[in-house]
């Protein structure tokens, strides 16, 4: 059953009438758009994990940059930075690269990893009443692998917080709810797909530990606003997340 949590200290979570503690998204009429769907801005974080690209820091960092100086001819990159001096080194790189920097919109925050596809900000919209964009912050706990994860886990409340919309926390069953952006896949019209390898294994990267495939598929549906979910039986193999559906 879903559960009523505190609301955050740094917003204002009643916007205009929508009180997320009291309330799921699918309630207040929020979904998942498509993963193709126009989109605002694309998220990123500055790669600063040695331990994620040994030996290869310096060419991710170059390969990121030409990446948003690519991305900013025609839309804004949000990208998360580790520190002041993190950011600083960003700015530099960019710039090198010739990406524009008058369309990066930069937000310091602390990092472990910053894989922003799973860790990031996850977006519902809605065609009703106003606010008509929300952030649902499902729990992250760095692929039930790695033991730092913390400071990522707190990524969606400070975008949430930057861009001052509601934030929805996903909890289902009297405790939080694991979920990353890579494992999920949505095409808009009520559809999500996933794999059972990533969130139903009950021994390999538990995800949600006693959690069935029907309480699964309730907290997406009351979270993300789907109604059909669909199961590949394995994705691919050597990926460190356990076979997400974004692998495919």
């Amino acid at each position: 059953m879903y559960q009523k949590t505190a609301p955050t200290a740094i917003i204002d979570n009643t916007t205009m009438g929508l009180d997320p503690t009291r309330v799921t998204p699918a309630e207040a009429g929020f979904s998942m758009p498509a993963e193709w769907a126009p989109h605002a801005a694309t998220w990123l974080a500055w790669p600063q994990n040695e331990d994620d690209f040994p030996g290869k820091l310096e060419a991710v960092r170059w390969a990121l940059a030409d990446w948003v100086a690519k991305l900013t001819r025609g839309e804004r990159v949000r990208l998360v930075t580790g520190s002041a001096r993190a950011e600083q080194q960003a700015r530099a790189w960019l710039a090198r690269a010739g990406a524009s920097l008058r369309r990066v919109d930069f937000l310091r925050h602390p990092l472990d990893r910053g894989w922003m596809r799973d860790c990031g900000p996850i977006f519902v919209t809605r065609s009703g009443p106003a606010p008509r964009r929300a952030i649902v912050h499902m729990h992250f706990n760095g692929w039930a692998k790695y033991d730092n994860w913390r400071r990522d886990h707190r990524i969606p409340q400070a975008a949430a917080a930057r861009l001052r919309v509601p934030l929805f926390r996903a909890r289902w069953n009297g405790r939080p709810f694991v979920c990353e952006g890579g494992g999920i896949e949505g095409n808009g019209l009520g559809t999500l797909l996933s794999t059972e390898e990533c969130y139903l294994d009950p021994r390999t990267q538990v995800r949600n530990p006693g959690f069935t495939r029907t309480d699964t598929e309730a907290a997406w549906r009351a979270f993300l606003g789907v109604k059909n979910v669909f199961w590949l039986g394995r994705g691919s193999a050597g990926d460190d997340p356990h076979r997400h559906i974004d692998d495919l």
